[in-house]
């Protein structure tokens, strides 16, 4: 039964190449006008220093409270921020000077914003699963004897084994139900909703809140737990947006055959 399912599957495999460009076409948007591109770079960029930065990194400053000063925590943020305003800066200079390039050219413009919209996204993603992953370190130390190391360990260790499935998990995206059927938990766990990670993150609080009554270490170990795996799906997604960004830019450059 399981060889002829692996044939019918065999069948129907795409190429690699299939499965780059598709994902390129599905998880990309239409592109916009000129004008509203060059608003986009430094929106983007004050948006998520001023915003979205802030409110992720107040995740570990939450978890660290009265394990260190509040102020160490203006380091990452104002990394965040450099990354960020440098990166606006760069991208707008290399705008200019394609501009005669792309002005005419829907499809080139497209993918050079693409690159700098994705690279972007990227960091984000990389930020805020840095920060889960810090605050998953601040519940874990609470727990008498527990090594800090352990949830950084974890984490790369994770982070490691996604990169070098990277090609598996976009065929597990691109198939659908015509992967493999080894494929398929792993396209569930990228095709998560925001919504039920709320909806979950709200019954898990109310059975957390109820375990700290029954023991406070159990109760540290699995948020740690829910807080490291949330930290890699978030890098996972990072991930998927890096290779955007560079299929965006193989296709800016004009390369006939996409690689990751």
């Amino acid at each position: 039964m399981s060889q002829r399912k692996d044939r019918k599957y065999a069948q129907k495999r795409l190429t690699d190449q299939e499965i780059l460009e598709l994902f390129l076409q599905k998880a990309t948007g239409r592109p916009r006008s000129l004008d509203e591109e060059k608003k986009g770079i430094w929106k983007g960029a004050l948006i998520s220093t001023f915003l979205a930065g802030p409110f992720v990194t107040l995740l570990p400053l939450l978890t660290w409270s009265e394990l260190i000063p509040a102020w160490y925590f203006g380091i990452p943020l104002g990394i965040n921020a450099a990354f960020l305003l440098v990166w606006a800066v760069l991208f707008y200079l290399a705008f200019k000077k394609h501009e005669g390039l792309i002005v005419n050219n829907p499809e080139r413009l497209f993918h050079f914003v693409g690159t700098g919209a994705f690279v972007y996204i990227s960091w984000i993603g990389f930020y805020t699963s840095l920060m889960v992953m810090l605050s998953s370190i601040g519940s874990f130390v609470r727990i008498p004897g527990a090594p800090w190391w352990i949830p950084p360990l974890v984490y790369g260790t994770s982070g490691v084994g996604l990169w070098m499935g990277r090609k598996e998990i976009l065929r597990a995206i691109i198939e659908g139900t015509e992967a493999h059927p080894w494929f398929r938990p792993i396209r569930l766990f990228f095709a998560t909703s925001l919504g039920f990670l709320v909806f979950l993150a709200a019954v898990l609080r109310i059975f957390l809140n109820w375990l700290e009554q029954v023991n406070v270490n159990i109760a540290l170990l699995l948020f740690t737990a829910l807080l490291l795996a949330l930290s890699v799906l978030l890098f996972g997604l990072t991930m998927l947006g890096v290779i955007l960004a560079h299929l965006h830019y193989q296709k800016w450059c004009g390369a006939k055959e996409l690689r990751i």
